[in-house]
């Protein structure tokens, strides 16, 4: 599944979306999530939520994430 983002991650990732979580923040939480995101690194972890969340509105600014969706 390497790379590849299934539903239970989308939907983990949403709930952090709808949380209000802050995108650094996601991105922080998701290198800990590795195992669970099926991927052998953190930084495989952190690239699919950086991913997901540009898919879902947010840019990536250099150092952090602005909002489409305002």
């Amino acid at each position: 599944m390497e790379n590849e983002i299934n539903e239970t991650i989308k939907y983990i990732l949403d709930r952090f979306i709808e949380g209000k979580v802050e995108p650094g923040q996601i991105l922080a939480l998701s290198r800990t999530m590795k195992d669970a995101f099926g991927v052998e690194s953190e930084e495989a972890a952190e690239k699919m939520a950086k991913d997901y969340l540009a898919e879902n509105g947010y840019l990536y600014n250099g150092n952090h994430f602005t909002s489409t969706n305002l």
